[in-house]
């Protein structure tokens, strides 16, 4: 866990690394960086993306897991059937994802999905809310696991905090970690 928090921390320091370059470019309507502007953008996303995804995947590890309950519990019966099957679903959405796997509500319908995204910069659906977020990338796994990445996710499904789930779920802000002197998740 601690090496991963390293890498969330990189991320974090090369957003604002980032962030002051752009404060730093001058462009006007006759000159201007515009392949550095597009580049330092980009890269940007990547960061603030994978930044985000990292605080939604640490908010949910937990050395026990605390299942759904209330209104998030409801919404998975309605969306699935039971509790187990959407953690089938999530087991299975999982196995078949390289980057991030979410649990997300669709704003649009109502509806929770489990839906896989392969890059962090790229996000499941367009207008889902993000409740849930499993880290994928050999990073997450391979110093406790090597190469059985199916008992990691075993194991995080198994331990998974559905309280700060809920709390998105209802629409109450998660934390931030950002700028602030956060320690590394315990597990």
């Amino acid at each position: 866990m601690e090496e991963h928090y390293k890498l969330y921390l990189a991320h974090v320091k090369k957003g604002d690394d980032i962030t002051e370059r752009l404060t730093r470019i001058q462009c006007t309507r006759s000159t201007c960086q515009a392949t550095e502007i597009a580049n330092l953008k980009g890269d940007l996303t990547f960061v603030l993306s994978a930044v985000r995804n990292h605080e939604i995947y640490f908010d949910i590890l937990a050395a026990q897991g605390a299942p759904p309950t209330g209104a998030l519990l409801e919404a998975i019966r309605a969306c699935f059937g039971s509790l187990e099957n959407y953690l089938g679903d999530l087991r299975q959405t999982a196995r078949t994802c390289r980057g991030w796997t979410w649990t997300v509500l669709d704003e649009c319908t109502g509806r929770l999905w489990n839906l896989p995204s392969q890059q962090a910069a790229t996000g499941p659906l367009w207008k889902a809310r993000p409740l849930l977020a499993l880290d994928l990338f050999e990073h997450a796994f391979f110093g406790d696991y090597g190469w059985r990445r199916l008992d990691y996710i075993d194991a995080m499904i198994a331990h998974l905090n559905f309280k700060p789930v809920e709390a998105r779920y209802l629409g109450i802000e998660g934390t931030t970690m950002i700028g602030t002197e956060a320690s590394p998740p315990q597990s």
